[in-house]
């Protein structure tokens, strides 16, 4: 999908994941919201530290898309990166109370700034002359989704040349995991980081995306 055509789609993603999924999910992670690191803070560390072996420490500026409570920047602070601009968006309230909680007790020991937004993905709350050096989706996307148009969209609006979205894609069971045909366009797999789950990356250079 080139520039011209992800404009004329609009500000937003709306087509590319049914309401009635954006509003289950908001569902959900409310209802779990005060278990949810004792369910899930394991799991997302496990695939962190494949996911960091690949993308080295670079970045400076970082979006969390569906940053759930903050995990990733916790992490990123363990691995001693410091002044980070750390932007995360969910779409649960009361996940986004925790992640404020955390950020708040950590932010001066990683010398990092932290924000977050509430908002749905797929009408991301972001200024357009947004850019990061490193966007992450973490276990947000299903295969079900329009993964290609969501990876698109984060690359040519929010990504800083150079910079690198790292996204995992959910398939509805571990029969369908194999590799060489997990990734949208344009993405290389970097490793299967959960039964179900593969993890992909897509690196920007200002040649590729001026030629598709």
């Amino acid at each position: 999908m080139t520039g011209r055509q992800l404009e004329g789609r609009g500000r937003d993603l709306r087509g590319a994941i049914p309401a009635s999924e954006v509003l289950r999910v908001m569902e959900w992670y409310d209802s779990i919201a005060p278990s949810y690191d004792g369910l899930y803070v394991n799991e997302q560390h496990g695939k962190y530290s494949i996911i960091s072996q690949v993308i080295g420490s670079e970045y400076k500026k970082i979006l969390d898309v569906g940053c759930g409570s903050a995990e990733f920047l916790l992490f990123s602070c363990k691995k001693n990166q410091s002044k980070v601009l750390y932007i995360g968006i969910d779409i649960s309230f009361n996940l986004l109370t925790i992640a404020r909680e955390k950020a708040l007790s950590l932010t001066d020991a990683c010398a990092s700034i932290a924000e977050f937004i509430a908002g749905d993905f797929s009408v991301p709350p972001l200024r357009g002359d947004a850019r990061f050096d490193l966007i992450i989706l973490v276990s947000v996307l299903r295969s079900t989704y329009d993964v290609e148009a969501i990876v698109d969209y984060f690359t040519q609006r929010h990504l800083n040349e150079g910079g690198a979205i790292v996204l995992t894609v959910m398939y509805e069971s571990d029969c369908n995991v194999r590799e060489g045909s997990l990734c949208p366009k344009n993405a290389r797999l970097i490793g299967i980081v959960h039964r179900n789950e593969v993890a992909c990356m897509v690196s920007k250079s200002e040649q590729e995306y001026q030629t598709r």
